[in-house]
């Protein structure tokens, strides 16, 4: 082998060497790229992932947050209508309770109640007390039932209480008694209670 020869067969190994040596270095960094690319796609998805469920963790909150205040404000106006609701009710029934006042069957009525009032406390002392404006049904009470009856100090909006002295017990008939059980028991969404 000649010199030139020796010089490019040595040219000809050293750059095969040198290729291959080449292309073992490029082949491990791709594969070094792609390796590194897969881990950063991985942190990213997680990152990405973890900043998702936080976000909407926070977003759920938000809503929940935004639909309580809802709830309240809607519980709150509900609770203002339906008291004005009782007001208008109420205010109505008094004065159907005043016009019914001025009947033959309030003063029938009264007699009922002082009379039951009377055969539940049996020979026990009792007093019957009638609201202030029954004034006028006063005399007609006390003959009918044989009973002295009393003003009451408080209105009763028309009925009649008993008091049995003996055993202490209040026996209240009154309307203003029969109108605040019906304004507590009272509700919107299935009427009386009772």
């Amino acid at each position: 082998m000649k010199t030139k020869e020796k010089i490019a067969f040595f040219e000809q190994n050293v750059l095969e060497n040198a290729e291959k040596d080449l292309r073992a270095q490029l082949d491990s960094y791709e594969e070094k790229l792609k390796a590194d690319y897969q881990e950063f796609v991985e942190e990213t998805d997680q990152t990405n992932k973890e900043r998702f469920e936080s976000e909407a963790n926070a977003i759920r909150k938000q809503n929940n947050k935004m639909l309580s205040e809802l709830q309240i404000r809607y519980q709150r106006d509900l609770y203002l209508q339906v008291t004005e609701l009782k007001d208008k009710i109420i205010a109505h029934v008094k004065e159907r309770l005043k016009e019914y006042k001025e009947t033959d069957a309030y003063c029938d009525q009264l007699i009922a109640i002082g009379r039951s009032i009377q055969s539940f406390a049996k020979d026990e002392k009792f007093d019957l007390y009638i609201d202030p404006s029954d004034k006028a049904l006063l005399k007609d009470c006390e003959e009918a039932i044989g009973h002295k009856v009393i003003i009451s100090d408080r209105p009763l909006l028309g009925g009649m209480r008993g008091v049995l002295r003996k055993r202490d017990v209040l026996i209240d008939d009154s309307f203003s008694t029969y109108l605040e059980n019906w304004r507590e028991n009272f509700d919107i969404l299935g009427g009386d209670k009772r």
